[in-house]
């Protein structure tokens, strides 16, 4: 399922603690958890699947690959930090695969 709650227009700063509040719900609710950034989120949604994910969720709109990669290690370092029992599955600190092409990524958030 992809699920789109998508914080458009909103400067990174601002967005930040409402993200990390979203992030705490879901690590909260699912077992599994993966934060991550791209372009292509549909692509990326068929990609992820086959790795056992139920929903990816889009969090942010950002306007530039610089903003998404700064978000994406943000929150990944963010859910490093917390106490919940779900661990974030990312391995790397983010933004290791967006391009520098001057278009929309999206974070997300993938649910298993």
């Amino acid at each position: 399922m992809l699920e789109e709650k998508i914080l458009r227009n909103v400067v990174p700063a601002k967005a930040m603690p409402r993200l990390k509040d979203m992030l705490c719900g879901y690590m909260s609710h699912w077992s599994r958890v993966y934060i991550g950034a791209t372009a292509h989120p549909e692509i990326r949604y068929g990609q992820h699947m086959n790795d056992g994910w139920h929903k990816m969720v889009l969090l942010y709109e950002a306007f530039s690959p610089e903003i998404a990669l700064g978000m994406e290690r943000e929150l990944i370092a963010y859910a490093r930090q917390t106490n919940f029992l779900t661990l974030v599955e990312n391995i790397n600190p983010g933004g290791e695969g967006l391009s520098h092409a001057r278009r929309s990524n999206y974070l997300y958030l993938l649910c298993g």
